[in-house]
């Protein structure tokens, strides 16, 4: 069975194409990840500010597992602060 994530980011206009540039770029840095078939990045026809990330894996892992493959792989940055992480899109090279 597959399941399907869909997460929801706010994108500033002026950063879109650079958003894309870099998941684009990081296409393949999940592959071999356990369970993970792929993921899509969405881009607002509307002229939106909200772009949609889709993921798919084979088996439901927890969130930390999401999370930890994409800082892994360079899209997130994490950030501690006590006990609790917030994560940020990695828009660097």
């Amino acid at each position: 069975m597959t399941v399907i994530k869909v997460n929801a980011i706010t994108v500033p206009a002026d950063t879109g194409d650079e958003l894309a540039n870099r998941f684009a770029a990081r296409a393949g840095a999940l592959d071999n990840a356990d369970g993970f078939e792929g993921f899509e990045l969405l881009k607002p026809t509307d002229g939106r500010e909200l772009w949609l990330v889709l993921t798919c894996w084979r088996k439901p892992p927890t969130v930390s597992h999401h999370l930890k493959i994409f800082v892994d792989a360079g899209v997130l940055k994490p950030e501690q602060r006590g006990k609790w992480a917030y994560y940020r899109l990695y828009l660097r090279p």
